[in-house]
């Protein structure tokens, strides 16, 4: 059975009505590009300029594969959205500027069928802890994906949000945050509570004009010793581990992201 508490939390992100005029579309176009600076120097470091095949999971407005192609080291790029506000403006985002190289699918990537002959396998902005919260399959049919769609030796790129500081400190348990100008929103508020080993965040936005808006998902916990686990029982090999793009190290009891490498064995 799919629980649909995480697809009901993006269900409004990107949709048009947020904004006020073209001009806060294209600053906020913008924004998403330069959000994924340090991610796109990440895979060009890994790839050498060479020009990839790339499926993202939860591509979101698929501004990655944007920068990607924007970069000249995008062959051909496959996003998979299952929010149709998100996959919308995707879309026009692809019609507007010519993004000849990018497919975006709208559905769950579990059960679509996902293109063969990738250089790299994406699941990043941790979306890979809502996958079992949605289903428990769900991890595993992924990963299964990922690797059939791979070339050998290709690369499979994680993010996971660590919840450890939070679980053994409680560490950021409820937080406010002020959004950039070129945002939608104004502020958020962040509040989270741990439920055996998956965390329920809660989330209210205050919008520039004041309205107030309420968003729940759930994640799952993982440790880097569960993601090796995990990647070990889908036939990849981990190859490193970060806490930030730029290649910072992970710190179990500080920092705020995993970001994982594996190869396909």
């Amino acid at each position: 059975m799919i629980n649909q508490t995480n697809f009901k939390a993006y269900s409004e992100k990107g949709k048009l009505a947020n904004f006020k005029n073209e001009q806060e579309i294209g600053l906020y176009r913008q924004q998403q590009i330069s959000k994924h600076l340090p991610c796109l120097n990440f895979i060009n470091d890994l790839f050498k300029d060479k020009k990839i095949n790339v499926t993202e999971i939860g591509s979101g407005f698929s501004s990655l594969l944007y920068a990607l192609q924007n970069k000249g080291i995008l062959n051909k790029g496959f996003g998979f959205e299952q929010a149709q506000a998100s996959y919308d403006f995707a879309q026009l985002w692809k019609i507007d500027y010519s993004y000849d190289r990018v497919l975006n699918t709208c559905g769950n990537a579990a059960v679509c069928n996902l293109p063969e002959d990738n250089d790299l396998f994406v699941i990043i902005d941790s979306t890979f802890p809502l996958l079992e919260p949605e289903n428990k399959d769900y991890p595993d049919i992924i990963l299964n994906k990922a690797n059939a769609s791979l070339k050998k030796d290709g690369i499979l790129l994680m993010e996971v949000t660590n919840f450890s500081p939070f679980v053994w400190y409680k560490v950021n348990s409820n937080i406010w945050q002020e959004f950039p100008k070129t945002d939608a929103f104004r502020y958020g508020l962040y509040k989270k509570t741990l439920v055996d080993n998956f965390v329920e965040c809660e989330t209210v936005y205050i919008s520039k004009t004041g309205k107030i808006s309420k968003k729940k998902e759930i994640a799952r916990w993982y440790t880097l010793g569960d993601m090796r686990e995990l990647l070990y029982n889908h036939n990849f090999e981990l190859i490193d581990n970060f806490s930030t793009f730029n290649k910072d190290p992970f710190i179990p009891e500080k920092s705020e992201k995993l970001i994982i490498t594996a190869r396909r064995k």
